[in-house]
C-alpha cells in the first residue's frame, strides 16, 4: 500500500543522489472557462506549480483567451483541433491517424496552430487527442511551428522523429475504464512512486520529468483533494522543482513573451 510517507521517502532518496525530483503538469481538454477550469488556475497560482493546459483550438471560445491570458501561472499548449475520433470502428481512438487525408491532416494542424496566437505564454507543444498520433506528421509540426510532442507513458527518446522534443506525462488521476472520476490514492501515488523509482535507478529516461496528467472538466472531488496534497507534499521539499512546459522540453521562451 503507498502512502504519502512512501512519498516523502522516495523523495529522500532522490536528495541522497544529490539530483532534484522534477514534476510537470499537464491539463487537457480546455474548450472554455468554468469553475471546473477556475479551481484548477486557483490551484496552481497557490501552489506556483505551472500547468500546462492543453486546449482545443477549433473549440476554444473567445472568453477562455481572456481567462487564461490573466492565468500566470497557467502555459496553454494545442491539443488537437476538434477533439473527434477519426479512427477506424475497431482500433484506438485518434484525431491524426494515418488513415486519414494527408493534406487534410496538415490544414487542421496549420489552423488549429494560428487559431491559438492571441494566448500568453503559449507553448509550442502538440498534444494529440487520446494519447496518439502518427508520428509522420511530426516533421510537419516542426514546419510550423511547433517544438514539442507530448503523449503518455516513459518516452523512448528525448528527440522524436521529424526532431521534435518529446516529453510525456506518467501519471493519470482519472480512472477512465470504470467510474470515469478519481483512480484513487493508493493507485495514483503507486504510479508516482513508480516513475519517480524507475527515473532514480536508471530503468528509464531519469532527465524525462515525472508527468502528472490530469482533465478539469472530469474531475470529482477526490482529484481535487489529491492535487491539493501533492503539491504540499512536494512543495515542502527543498529538491522538489515544478517545471515550466519551456523547462520540461528545455526550449527557450519566446522574446515576445519576455517583453510581456
Amino acid at each position: 500500500m503507498a502512502t504519502w510517507n512512501d512519498l516523502n521517502d522516495e523523495l529522500d532518496r532522490w536528495q541522497d543522489t544529490g539530483k532534484d525530483a522534477t514534476f510537470w503538469w499537464r491539463d487537457d481538454d480546455a474548450i472554455e472557462p468554468t469553475n471546473l477550469l477556475e479551481r484548477l488556475i486557483q490551484i496552481s497560482s497557490e501552489s506556483t506549480a505551472p500547468c500546462m493546459v492543453a486546449v482545443v483550438p477549433h473549440l476554444a471560445a473567445p472568453a477562455l483567451t481572456l481567462r487564461l491570458n490573466d492565468a500566470p501561472t497557467i502555459y496553454p499548449a494545442q491539443h488537437g483541433y476538434r477533439h473527434i475520433n477519426h479512427a477506424p470502428e475497431g482500433q484506438k481512438a485518434t484525431e491524426f491517424g494515418d488513415h486519414r487525408n494527408r493534406a487534410v491532416l496538415e490544414n487542421e494542424l496549420r489552423v488549429g496552430w494560428q487559431n491559438l496566437q492571441s494566448l500568453n505564454r503559449l507553448a509550442p507543444i502538440f498534444v494529440p487527442p487520446w494519447n496518439r498520433m502518427t508520428d509522420e506528421l511530426n516533421g510537419y509540426l516542426r514546419s510550423i511551428g511547433l517544438e514539442g510532442v507530448s503523449q503518455h507513458a516513459p518516452r523512448k527518446a528525448k528527440i522524436a522523429k521529424g526532431g521534435l522534443v518529446q516529453v510525456n506525462t506518467h501519471v493519470d488521476i482519472i480512472n477512465w475504464r470504470t467510474t470515469r472520476g478519481f483512480a484513487g490514492m493508493e493507485k495514483v501515488l503507486v504510479n508516482v512512486l513508480s516513475h519517480l523509482q524507475s527515473r532514480r535507478i536508471g530503468q528509464v529516461d531519469d532527465a524525462e520529468p515525472t508527468g502528472l496528467l490530469t482533465h478539469h472538466l472530469n474531475h470529482d472531488e477526490g482529484c481535487w483533494e489529491f492535487m491539493d496534497e501533492l503539491l504540499d507534499w512536494t512543495n515542502s521539499k527543498s529538491n522538489v522543482r515544478w517545471l515550466t512546459p519551456f523547462e520540461a522540453f528545455e526550449i527557450a521562451v519566446p522574446k515576445n513573451e519576455l517583453e510581456k
